[in-house]
């Protein structure tokens, strides 16, 4: 039986304090970008007017930041133990649009995470960049609810470019060229409920990049983002990774349009949706001295659909070897277009009972269906 999610309404302030303030101990400091100067931010009405006076106000034990709807055009370099929580709006759903925006004021990154443990930064916008729009490097974070857009990784042509014999494990965010949207370097990162939109990178991961450590996402939108080489929207080399209940739609570059998985990475996907890709070499999934596996996916619209990659119980278009593939048109539709329709082939066709929750936070109910999505009929009971 399936049943639509729940929502419950309530104010603003007090979801911001429930789903933020219990979970950070140390202070709370309020930033509201309309206050009126001079204001301490030990309280709404006495708000800071930028996020970065409040961050470095904090101990250096962390704390909370609150940051009320409203642009920011400054740029963000947290500490360890820090979180700066957005405000939630109960009624646009975990992939609604942020109200509250960090836009870069002069085309650097806005937001760094660099050396730092215990970051959680919720429900903001992140715009603006021409050297990625967050930087994370050997530190440990969770991103929540992030609508991070229209940010570039370096611009290529004209001899302009990183010297190809740099070997650095990890490049300054001033120099960084990989990674239009998040660009992460030997960390330990969380993605949940984000959308990565529009973001492009000169050389790999126009969506995001990640170097060793760990990344995972989970319940993203990944689309529209593009490179000039590997990983229009996604880019994984070295480390263990994990991409669960995410769509990668729309994305280009030159090899794996969706995703790339390169050199000693070992990357799985799990009900996910990768469609509508472009590349010259495999629009969809591409795994070049790696591990890339896809579990429960739907594959299709991507030109040739994957090079490499270990595939089971997924819709693929143009079919592939494994274990309980299919290569039925998957019939996909409702809002965004990748939701299943009722005569959908991919329904109850992963069938794994262990599945995480999908796209819109619906649980699994076993046997699973392929893709981001839970088919949820127009009565909102059964499939």
């Amino acid at each position: 039986m399936r049943k639509p999610a729940t929502r419950l309404a309530v104010s603003v302030a007090s979801v911001a304090l429930l789903t933020c303030a219990l979970a950070q101990a140390g202070p709370t400091l309020y930033v509201d970008a309309s206050a009126a100067p001079g204001g301490d931010g030990a309280s709404a009405e006495s708000a800071l007017t930028s996020v970065q006076v409040a961050v470095d106000r904090l101990p250096e034990s962390g704390g909370l930041v609150l940051v009320a709807p409203g642009e920011y055009a400054e740029c963000i370099r947290l500490r360890p133990g820090v979180e700066i929580c957005g405000p939630d709006d109960a009624e646009e759903g975990p992939l609604g649009q942020a109200v509250a925006a960090v836009r870069s004021p002069d085309g650097s990154t806005p937001v760094v995470i660099e050396k730092c443990g215990g970051v959680v930064i919720r429900r903001l916008g992140v715009t603006g960049s021409r050297r990625c729009g967050v930087y994370v490097a050997r530190s440990e974070a969770l991103l929540d609810g992030l609508h991070i857009h229209d940010n570039i990784a370096g611009i290529r042509g004209g001899g302009i470019g990183r010297d190809p014999d740099d070997e650095r494990d990890v490049i300054p965010p001033a120099e960084v060229e990989e990674g239009g949207g998040v660009s992460a370097w030997d960390s330990t990162l969380r993605l949940v409920d984000c959308r990565i939109e529009g973001n492009s990178a000169a050389i790999r991961g126009g969506g995001l990049w990640g170097k060793g450590g760990d990344v995972h996402i989970d319940r993203c939108l990944i689309a529209g983002n593009g490179t000039e080489d590997a990983g229009g929207g996604v880019y994984l080399w070295a480390g263990t990774h994990a991409i669960d209940s995410s769509v990668l739609s729309g994305n280009w570059a030159y090899r794996g349009g969706g995703a790339f998985a390169g050199q000693g990475a070992s990357v799985a996907l799990r009900g996910c949706t990768i469609a509508d890709n472009s590349a010259r070499r495999t629009g969809g999934l591409y795994s070049q001295g790696s591990s890339l596996s896809a579990e429960g996916c739907i594959i299709w619209g991507n030109g040739k659909s994957l090079s490499s990659v270990k595939a089971r119980r997924c819709c693929v278009e143009g079919g592939a070897e494994g274990e309980g593939n299919i290569a039925s048109n998957p019939l996909l539709g409702g809002p965004g277009g990748y939701h299943l329709t009722p005569s959908s082939p991919c329904i109850d066709a992963w069938g794994a009972t262990d599945a995480p929750p999908d796209l819109d936070s619906q649980p699994r109910e076993g046997p699973a269906d392929m893709g981001a999505y839970e088919f949820v009929s127009d009565e909102g009971s059964e499939k």
